[in-house]
């Protein structure tokens, strides 16, 4: 008997989807300013832990940035690279294949 698979072909689409969302309204979704730093607000931990402020839900860094805001707008930087090498990627392969497919 053959053992069921789990079928989960929505799953990747979702991360993605999510993923290109925030990177497209990184300014509107992020609470604070990624690059601003507070340096009186310095390693606060995230929320769920003592000392936590909901005002930064992920916490600070040691030079009072907020971390998720840095998180929502590195995801623009990391859809951007991942874009660049997709296409370099798809160019060369295709240069590739026609040559090789030539002869």
């Amino acid at each position: 008997m053959p053992v069921p698979r789990l079928s989960l072909p929505w799953f990747p689409g979702i991360v993605l989807a999510a993923l290109v969302f925030t990177a497209v309204f990184a300014p509107y979704l992020a609470p604070h300013s990624p690059t601003d730093g507070d340096i009186t607000q310095k390693s606060i931990p995230p929320v769920w832990m003592e000392r936590g402020d909901r005002e930064h839900p992920l916490g600070t860094d040691r030079f009072g940035r907020d971390v998720l805001s840095r998180i929502i707008w590195g995801s623009r930087i990391s859809l951007l690279v991942s874009l660049v090498a997709i296409g370099v990627a798809g160019t060369f392969g295709t240069l590739l294949g026609l040559i090789s497919g030539y002869r």
